[in-house]
């Protein structure tokens, strides 16, 4: 007998952030005693055409919130991608798991300084970070390198107006890439570094903060995109 790993919970889109022409963030209730830590990801399964489809997302929200908020970017042929931005409405229903552990998971202190690298959707754990620690007394002393194109940026009001984090976009599709020499610059004198995105920008992204911060403890976490949508791999 096959035993399901998950704990499934029937939620309700409540709205859909527009956040970018190719990019949303899906808003849905919470379940009661639901919880969660800011860095972790979920299972979520949406039912398509009569087919049941399962993709691991982030938690954009802060353990905080009352919704949960799941930002998904689409996906070249991504099925499940392309129904959150084009199919999707507010009152469908998915199911969510229980929160699974990740390496971007992170119980920052009050009045640390915290680097922070994100490729495309790899932004979502991070600004869940970010909204968790605008509740603290003393907030976190943040850097954001958000490294995106245009017309999937997320988040870009928050962004401009988020207080106790420095924030640095790269818009691709018109700007240069963060080299060495601007990731150096903008990231010295930190505690950790957590980076997110895609496996390839991960893995060049820790080789340059490894190197030129041998000290600083570096935690990453890379998503592959297949034919069918983003999955998240530690």
């Amino acid at each position: 007998m096959l035993i399901d790993p998950y704990t499934w919970h029937t939620v309700r889109i409540r709205r859909i952030v527009r956040e970018a022409t190719h990019a949303v963030t899906l808003v849905v209730t919470r379940p009661k005693a639901y919880s969660f830590i800011a860095g972790q990801h979920a299972i979520v399964r949406a039912t398509i055409d009569g087919h049941s489809y399962t993709r691991q997302y982030s938690y954009a929200s802060s353990p905080d919130e009352t919704e949960l908020h799941f930002t998904i970017t689409r996906s070249p042929g991504g099925i499940v991608s392309s129904w959150a931005i084009d199919t999707a409405h507010p009152g469908d229903t998915l199911s969510v798991s229980q929160a699974f552990q990740g390496p971007l998971m992170y119980i920052a202190s009050p009045g640390e300084r915290i680097g922070l690298i994100a490729g495309g959707s790899g932004i979502a754990p991070l600004i869940s970070h970010i909204r968790t620690w605008q509740s603290f007394d003393r907030p976190v002393q943040a850097t954001l390198l958000y490294s995106t194109r245009s017309d999937s940026m997320c988040y870009r009001q928050e962004l401009q107006n988020i207080t106790n984090t420095a924030v640095h976009v790269r818009e691709t599709d018109t700007e240069p890439r963060f080299d060495v020499e601007s990731i150096r610059n903008s990231l010295s004198h930190q505690s950790i570094i957590l980076i997110c995105g895609s496996r390839d920008f991960v893995r060049d992204m820790r080789s340059v903060c490894v190197e030129i911060f041998p000290s600083t403890p570096v935690k990453a976490e890379a998503f592959t995109i297949d034919r069918f949508d983003e999955i998240h791999e530690p």
